[in-house]
């Protein structure tokens, strides 16, 4: 792909709402507000507190009421806006041509170092949006009258999920930025130097495996570079996708990474219990870790440790800020 001219670094990005129409159990027109009170941890005196997109946000519910829908359908359509080749959004409902999503997000960015607010709207199942938003709205929102619209169809004559026309000029200078840095590889920990958004999926039914002895190397992991979406699903099963293989990858580097990242391990992981991740083996191509009772590879920390620890490792280094 031709690289574009325009240089994008998003400085803020907060989901504001999803929609979802004819979308698992949402058969009807739904709305998802992630809006919340802004009032810096002291309750508001005011009668109408201003509302703001929440940092936190907790979906409650019994089982099969679509909080997993609901998580997926953001990840689809940011997924896809990434991919130019993306031949399926990975819902069945938009992949059958009967559902339609839209993801609204609250953006403060830079274009060729103009900073700007904006509401930026991605959709997918339909050229025009899901969810109009009229002027005021989106003033309220983000303090701008500025609306990117970014549409999602699929091209029914080689089947690819296109850029419809119902995206603006706005939109197309965000997803063109996006897919220009997809595999740009990470210069620093936790996403210094790289400012687009990756949204992060944790599957319900992620699972953790021992990597295999055998057929190791030193190879680039999957998904080393940017990429719009992240899926921590299963971890070990192969060598390249394993948490094994990264800590080698960046030990085999030689740049420093590796052990600031040990560091923050020990005190945010481990938080001084006694536990260190050592440096890597580079003869067997392996990870310890030291506690009190030995030295023990890897995968004989306990589930609840390697998950927290391949997060904490793979938000630092395969994705952006």
């Amino acid at each position: 792909m031709a690289k574009h001219a325009r240089t994008v670094r998003i400085r803020e990005f907060r989901l504001v709402k999803l929609t979802l129409v004819e979308v698992g159990l949402f058969r009807e027109y739904q709305e998802i507000d992630f809006m919340g009170e802004a009032h810096n941890g002291v309750k508001s005196s005011v009668e109408e507190p201003e509302l703001q997109p929440a940092n936190f946000f907790l979906f409650l519910s019994k089982n099969g009421f679509g909080k997993t829908t609901a998580l997926e359908a953001v990840s689809s359509v940011v997924d896809v806006m990434g991919n130019p080749n993306a031949t399926q959004f990975g819902l069945r409902d938009l992949d059958e041509g009967t559902g339609r999503i839209q993801a609204d997000f609250r953006v403060t960015w830079s274009i060729d170092d103009r900073r700007s607010a904006v509401l930026l709207s991605v959709w997918a199942g339909s050229d025009g949006p899901v969810r109009a938003w009229a002027e005021p709205e989106i003033e309220r929102i983000s303090n701008t009258t500025q609306w990117a619209r970014v549409s999602l169809l699929r091209n029914s004559a080689d089947q690819r999920i296109a850029v419809g026309s119902g995206t603006n000029e706005l939109g197309r200078i965000f997803i063109n930025a996006v897919r220009d840095a997809i595999d740009t590889p990470p210069a620093a920990l936790f996403g210094e130097g790289l400012a687009l958004p990756t949204v992060l999926l944790f599957p319900a039914d992620r699972t953790l495996c021992r990597p295999p002895q055998e057929h190791r190397m030193v190879c680039r992991p999957d998904q080393w570079g940017y990429q719009s979406c992240h899926r921590f699903e299963v971890d070990g099963s192969d060598w390249n996708g394993s948490l094994d293989n990264l800590l080698v990858w960046l030990s085999w580097l030689d740049d420093g990474r590796d052990r600031a990242l040990r560091e923050f391990i020990e005190e945010f992981v481990f938080m001084d219990g006694g536990k260190a991740l050592l440096e890597v083996d580079r003869e067997r191509l392996s990870t310890s870790v030291r506690t009190a009772d030995g030295v023990h590879p890897l995968f004989a920390l306990s589930h609840g440790e390697r998950q927290v620890l391949r997060m904490r490792c793979e938000r630092g280094t395969r994705v952006s800020a």
